[in-house]
């Protein structure tokens, strides 16, 4: 008799470790300089691309978008302080989370009208499309 629950448990376990989120550096043993890679979605229009990451907790001033050459960096961090008169007796994520995430973009993006918006935790970032990447008709003569 073939035992079939040995593949599917691991099955199980790497589509598992797919969806949750990963780490790009190691915990620490005390907890600190973890570097979350974000889950992010990118969708593409007619006219830009958008690029939304879940950042649940991170207010703007924490928020660091940065466009060098062609690649786009985002870094983002995060503390949850216990609450004024507890102490944490057990935590399973750190009290600061960093956040980062890059993105080559190409040349077909216009530099020059990327927008951002940070809404209920959901960072949106526009590109548009520049001119030349743009479909066009030609008329014929």
């Amino acid at each position: 008799m073939v035992n079939t629950l040995i593949p599917l448990r691991r099955i199980d376990e790497m589509l598992d470790g797919f969806f949750r989120p990963r780490s790009v550096a190691p915990l620490t043993s005390n907890g600190q300089n973890v570097e979350y890679l974000p889950r992010a979605d990118i969708l593409e229009g007619e006219k830009d691309f958008l690029i939304r990451i879940d950042l649940p907790g991170v207010a703007r001033d924490n928020l660091d978008i940065n466009l060098e050459d062609q690649t786009l960096s985002i870094k983002a961090e995060r503390e949850i302080p216990a609450p004024e008169g507890y102490q944490s007796r057990r935590r399973e994520l750190p009290a600061k989370q960093v956040f980062g995430r890059t993105f080559n973009l190409g040349r077909e993006i216009d530099p020059d009208r990327i927008g951002a918006k940070l809404e209920h935790g959901v960072l949106t970032i526009t590109l548009p499309k520049s001119d030349v990447a743009l479909p066009r008709r030609i008329d014929v003569q």
